[in-house]
């Protein structure tokens, strides 16, 4: 089972969060999990669209209202 990371990225817009979480997923080894938290909702569609390109695993929750939190799994 890989590491588990957070990264909160609320306040920021696009294409930071995309820029960020594709920075610290490149350093985790596969298997592991990283929990970003946005409070954007294209950043939400864009991480959704990259992670489908990936072929990583991914689950989104709304936490509150417009706060969301995608669970992402590297894998390869």
């Amino acid at each position: 089972m890989g590491e588990k990371i957070s990264l909160e990225l609320l306040g920021e817009v696009c294409p930071v969060p995309l820029l960020k979480t594709e920075d610290k997923v490149k350093n985790l080894d596969d298997g592991s999990r990283l929990f970003i938290k946005v409070d954007h909702t294209q950043a939400v569609r864009n991480l959704m669209d990259w992670c489908e390109e990936k072929d990583y695993i991914f689950e989104v929750d709304e936490l509150a209202p417009g706060i969301w939190e995608l669970k992402v799994t590297k894998g390869n």
